[in-house]
C-alpha cells in the first residue's frame, strides 16, 4: 500500500521489478513455513530443538558442494551447536 502511494505521488522509478517471480517466491516460502509449523505440532519439543540445531549441517554441506568456502571458525561453530 505504501509503495503504491509512493508511485502515485512521485511516479515510477523506471526499475522493472519481476513481480510475478517475487510473488511465487513469497507464496512458496509462506506455504513451506506453514507446513513446517504444522508438522512440528506432532513432534516433541526436544526433537524440535535437535532438528533446528542440526539444520546448519545440510546447509553447509550444500554450500561446500556448490563451491563455497567457509572459514574454519564457521565449521567449528556448526560442530559446537550440533553437539
Amino acid at each position: 500500500a505504501v509503495g503504491a502511494l509512493g508511485c502515485a505521488a512521485f511516479g515510477r522509478a523506471g526499475i522493472d521489478v519481476p513481480v510475478r517471480e517475487i510473488l511465487i517466491s513469497g507464496v512458496s516460502q509462506m506455504l513451506a513455513m506453514a507446513s513446517g509449523n504444522e508438522a512440528l505440532r506432532y513432534v516433541s519439543f526436544a526433537t524440535q530443538v535437535l532438528g533446528k540445531s542440526c539444520k546448519m549441517v545440510p546447509v553447509m554441506i550444500g554450500g561446500v558442494a556448490a563451491g563455497r568456502k567457509f572459514p574454519t571458525a564457521q565449521y567449528l561453530q556448526v560442530v559446537i551447536v550440533t553437539l
